[in-house]
């Protein structure tokens, strides 16, 4: 079975996952010991990638109990499964105890939540990580690049979406609230994706995201032109001191 049919992604998506697991794991500790929590986890889009570049054990935290049976399913059909703890719970109540990870890690992730509550989730990162561990979050740069990237950006916004994220964060704000949280030694990378949606795919792509019919008509000539590219991302790691 292949991997992107195990976690349910088109190999133009496989391929950007596997870019973005080599470059957390980077900044991710390793070694056999190493607890890693995963935020977000869904199917494994992530998760299975990272199993390749890092040694240790990853927490899979989602709030979607067919998710984690996806996952969980997908690690069994790869013989992975003895390496990750699919974890059924809310992101601002782990179920993990204090001071027992050394790293968070998350994708397309704070993006989702209301800026009101950013400060109590980064709390909640802060408490389960060891001294020293590190959390590590990659999103979306909510700049683009040209006309086929600004397609991917404006289709999230709420008058263009059925279900728009609440708040496109800049490294710049994240890294502040991060600070804010008692996090120190704060850096910022950039990945490129190089993830690019053809006329038909672009389209498939956006009702899956969820953009309003009125918003795919009006830039449908230029996905024609032009398709659609998702732009880079920044991938912020803080310490917990």
């Amino acid at each position: 079975m292949s991997i992107s049919k195990t976690i349910g992604v088109s190999e133009v998506w496989k391929e950007g996952y596997e870019r973005l697991a080599k470059a957390m794991a980077m900044l991710l500790p390793d070694g056999p010991g190493a607890s890693i929590l995963e935020l977000g986890s869904g199917r494994g889009q992530l998760t299975i990638p990272l199993l390749s570049r890092v040694s240790g054990r990853i927490v899979a935290v989602d709030r979607s109990e067919e998710d984690l049976k996806g996952l969980s399913m997908g690690l069994a059909a790869l013989g992975l499964e003895g390496r990750v703890e699919p974890l059924l719970c809310d992101a601002m109540d782990l179920k993990v105890d204090d001071g027992s990870m050394d790293a968070v890690c998350s994708n397309f992730f704070f993006g989702w939540i209301a800026p009101a509550e950013a400060m109590d989730l980064l709390n909640e990162l802060y408490r389960v990580l060891k001294p020293g561990g590190v959390m590590v979050h990659s999103d979306l740069c909510p700049a683009a690049e040209n006309r086929a990237q600004e397609i991917a950006l404006d289709q999230g916004r709420p008058e263009n979406n059925l279900d728009p994220s609440p708040k496109w964060w800049t490294p710049e704000e994240l890294g502040r609230l991060v600070e804010d949280a008692g996090f120190s030694h704060t850096e910022v990378s950039y990945f490129d994706w190089e993830v690019r949606f053809g006329y038909d795919e672009a389209l498939r792509q956006l009702r899956r995201w969820g953009a309003r019919d009125a918003f795919i008509g009006s830039v449908d000539r230029d996905l024609k032109e032009h398709g659609m590219e998702l732009p880079k991302s920044f991938i912020l790691k803080a310490v917990k001191v």
